[in-house]
């Protein structure tokens, strides 16, 4: 009846409040799932995004780091080649000045021997004014010694020198006739180069006649390499 038509009535209305009620729920729940999915969504894309920061960031402090050290490294390079280069340019100017020590020292010795020279010079020109004929006898002197080794040279060959006794005079003997050339001329030249010597120590040069005449008119001659003397003395009449 009338009562229970409203009483369905009333029961259809609380129903549907009810069903209204579960499907707001579930609405509910839906879009807070959805929230949460997007809540996830966006904390993912912010870590994303953080991570990716940090790890541009990361890099660009590596590579600033490696920026920094290659700028150290370079600026390291560039000091050492600095003092290199100071090294080879000191190096250069100590070789520069030990070689102009070296060249000043020897033109100081050079200007020193030239001293010595000039002054030897100027000694021996006082000493031939003053001295005369006595210096320039005594300066031969000096090289008699060489002049008698050249001149003995060619008579290192010679066997034996022998001298025999017999009338003198320009003749020969033993059936040899004599001659002035070969070894006799080396001994003339000795015989020249001693009475030098015996005219300087003397002081009267060479004006007392000849020590030692070679040749045929003394009678000293030359045979097989052999140099004889016939005459008695050796000294020339």
């Amino acid at each position: 009846t009338e009562a229970a038509a409203e009483a369905k009535a009333s029961a259809d209305l609380i129903k549907e409040r009810k069903e209204a009620q579960a499907r707001r729920i579930q609405v509910d729940k839906e879009e807070a799932t959805v929230l949460v999915e997007k809540q996830k969504i966006e904390a993912e894309r912010v870590r994303i995004s953080a991570t990716a920061e940090m790890n541009a960031d990361a890099l660009m402090i590596e590579k600033s780091k490696n920026a920094e050290i290659i700028k150290i490294l370079a600026d390291a390079q560039l000091v050492e080649k600095s003092k290199q280069a100071e090294g080879v340019k000191l190096a250069a100017l100590a070789e520069a000045e030990a070689i102009r020590a070296k060249g000043l020292a020897e033109a100081e010795v050079v200007r020193a021997r030239m001293e010595i020279d000039m002054d030897e010079l100027r000694q021996a020109a006082e000493a031939y004014e003053k001295y005369g004929e006595a210096a320039l006898r005594m300066e031969t002197l000096k090289v008699m010694p060489l002049v008698a080794e050249k001149l003995a040279k060619p008579l290192e060959n010679t066997g034996k020198i022998v001298f025999l006794g017999g009338a003198g005079g320009g003749g020969s003997a033993d059936g040899v006739s004599g001659t002035s050339g070969g070894p006799s001329m080396m001994i003339q030249e000795m015989v020249r180069s001693m009475q030098v010597i015996s005219g300087a120590l003397s002081g009267t040069g060479t004006d007392n006649g000849p020590l030692l005449t070679v040749g045929p008119s003394s009678g000293f001659y030359e045979h097989g390499g052999e140099f004889k003397n016939n005459s008695r003395r050796l000294t020339a009449p």
